[in-house]
């Protein structure tokens, strides 16, 4: 008869849990020293975060295309992202660009305060002028009937509206006329520390860009070193002008809200102002305000600044402009917005030479992060200038192996090499929340659904937020002793208890927490009783 075989073991802190092989005779030995001689799987595999500095992820960046690998609607560019920034590489080889989304970045407005209760639409749907009705369900409708038999929405303005939504802080490009006529590269991730190399070449010319985007704090380093250059080299901050449009809504067309008076609303649901560039010495940013809401009585703004270091350079600023972006595809959802749109730019120009090295720091610096916000900006990119590309290249290594190091209490030996290689993109992305591509913190006014959070779009399915059903994977996390994935929907419960107890008491009236389906915004809970 076979000997027992131990095929895998997942350790997950002191509870060791095994899938067994066994024969109907009994041991020859007490199973205590079976167990005690049987090889350890664990202690004859290699850290992960030693097998990390084997691995690299390899991605071809989209020409067109800015969604990032996980989110919807993506053909596979790189995802650069951090805890608090969604960041795609893509764009074609002579515009290189980074596209960023940052979860505390929002148009908080909500155009209804009070909600309907359940006493209200049950006296509407038992009224006798509404016996006939075919749909008392409410199948094909958001509708709701009055006793007087009239049709109402009383949360129009929520599917009238984008917003609440993301909104994108902008791109980030190196402009590289010598490689017109390049073929489109690839990119290569370290995954020991995030580090993702680029490779550019056309005739003589040749180019090399190095991409480190901080785990722990919100700056993007890019490295450039090109040769035999003939054009003059780049680097270019943009953002469009924001193209919703209260009178050019898409669900004004529908055939439910068209007589919405979106006028009636005009105290608040007004343009987003154009886009700002500026400059000061050596640093030049992009800012954009969103209006002021609940939240940020005052508005809420954000600075994208960038500082370069390792050659001399000239700053131009443009405003109200069009052709100042990379524009992504013509078509899918992407067609209907920025690729029309006028913006801004902030434009850095090297001396026009044929060789270059430089490292660019790059910040994104909201409301949420300080006061002044250039003042906090100069900070960082001035720490980051002083720790140079090296140094940041470290602590960002120091950031995976911590992240690795927790990825052992939840691992899975099966004895090969290879399967260890084989999942670590999968613990390399396991910092990201489930259902996001960051790590949001709804206690800081934060939100980001990855199927829905779309880059370069200024509206997006279900105003960017997740919905509660996802939790379908709570369970294999918690399995994988990976609960700390699931914080934001802990964080949420409690965010939002009090407003939760009034929803059940005053809408239902039943004890208890109400929330609902999801997408609870990125806000302070509303006072009054919601129902979303």
């Amino acid at each position: 008869m076979p000997n027992i075989h131990l095929l895998a073991v997942l350790k997950t802190g002191c509870l060791m849990a095994g899938l067994w092989l066994t024969s109907c005779q009994k041991p020859t030995a007490p199973r205590s020293a079976l167990l005690e001689h049987t090889p350890k799987l664990w202690n004859s595999e290699v850290p992960l975060a030693t097998v990390a500095r084997e691995c690299s992820l390899q991605y071809a960046v989209s020409r067109t295309n800015p969604q990032p690998m996980g989110m919807t609607e993506s053909d596979g560019t790189p995802n650069l992202s951090n805890p608090k920034m969604t960041i795609a590489l893509w764009g074609p080889p002579d515009q290189l660009t980074l596209s960023i989304n940052k979860n505390d970045v929002w148009d908080r407005r909500m155009g209804h305060d009070t909600t309907v209760t359940l006493a209200e639409m049950k006296a509407g749907y038992f009224s006798p002028v509404n016996a006939d009705n075919s749909d008392p369900l409410g199948f094909t409708t958001s509708f709701y009937p009055t006793p007087e038999g009239n049709w109402v929405d009383p949360y129009a303005s929520w599917r009238v509206y984008p917003f609440p939504c993301i909104k994108p802080v902008g791109q980030v490009a190196i402009l590289a006329d010598d490689f017109k006529a390049a073929d489109q590269p690839t990119a290569t991730t370290r995954m020991h520390n995030g580090l993702t190399e680029v490779n550019l070449a056309q005739g003589t010319a040749q180019g090399k860009l190095n991409y480190l985007v901080m785990m722990e704090q919100n700056v993007i380093a890019i490295r450039g070193d090109f040769k035999n250059l003939d054009q003059d080299l780049k680097l270019r901050f943009s953002r469009h002008r924001d193209t919703y449009d209260p009178a050019n809504l898409p669900m004004l067309k529908n055939k439910h809200y068209r007589g919405y008076d979106v006028t009636a609303d005009s105290a608040w649901n007004q343009r987003l102002d154009p886009p700002e560039s500026g400059r000061e010495g050596k640093f030049f940013w992009i800012k954009q305000k969103m209006p002021a809401e609940k939240t940020y009585l005052e508005g809420f703004e954000y600075l994208l600044v960038g500082l370069i270091d390792g050659e001399e350079y000239s700053i131009e600023t443009v405003e109200g402009a069009k052709g100042v972006s990379t524009l992504p595809q013509s078509s899918g959802s992407l067609s209907k917005y920025v690729r029309d749109s006028t913006g801004a730019a902030a434009i850095a120009t090297f001396p026009k030479q044929r060789g270059h090295q430089f490292t660019a720091y790059i910040t994104v610096v909201t409301t949420n992060d300080a006061q002044n916000l250039l003042a906090e900006a100069k900070k960082r990119l001035l720490s980051a200038q002083k720790a140079g590309f090296a140094g940041l290249t470290t602590q960002n290594e120091a950031w995976y192996t911590s992240l690795y190091n927790q990825r052992e209490k939840g691992r899975i030996f099966t004895g090969n090499s290879e399967d260890v290689k084989a999942v670590m993109p999968g613990n390399y992305y396991s910092w990201m929340y489930d259902h996001s591509l960051t790590s949001p913190d709804p206690t800081r006014y934060e939100a980001q659904a990855k199927g829905y959070s779309l880059l370069e779009l200024d509206a997006a399915p279900w105003h960017a937020l997740p919905c509660y059903n996802e939790l379908f994977m709570s369970t294999p996390l918690a399995v994988a002793n990976r609960t700390d994935l699931l914080n934001y929907y802990v964080k949420l419960i409690g965010m939002w208890h009090e407003t939760a107890r009034k929803n059940a008491w005053e809408v239902f009236d039943l004890p208890g927490l109400y929330v609902g389906h999801g997408y609870l915004p990125p806000s302070k809970p509303i006072p009054t009783p919601i129902r979303i």
